[in-house]
């Protein structure tokens, strides 16, 4: 066997080969851009939620002020309220 016979034979081997590398290379790439793609949305959507859950945690820490506030007057009526009643005695905590 000749060199010309053996790069007849290895040449398109080794052709198709590199070919097959780069094609297989550019659908690894087309996989890699879609699984950043889908980390890019998962992690918009992670920033969203965050956002919302801090947003419903302030409006929640709001409310519960506001209804501590009003269970504060509740019992200081309440208490003065007693202390008006005869017989009753009211320890302060």
């Amino acid at each position: 066997m000749e060199w010309v016979q053996v790069l007849e034979i290895v040449l398109p081997i080794i052709l198709a080969l590199v070919i097959g590398f780069l094609y297989n290379n550019s659908r690894l790439n087309d996989v890699n851009k879609r699984f950043e793609e889908v980390h890019h949305r998962i992690d918009d959507l992670r920033s969203d939620m965050n956002q919302r859950f801090g947003e419903m945690n302030q409006s929640m820490n709001q409310r519960f002020a506001v209804l501590h506030e009003d269970i504060r007057e509740i019992k200081n009526f309440m208490m003065e309220f007693l202390k008006r009643e005869p017989g009753y005695t009211i320890r302060d905590k």
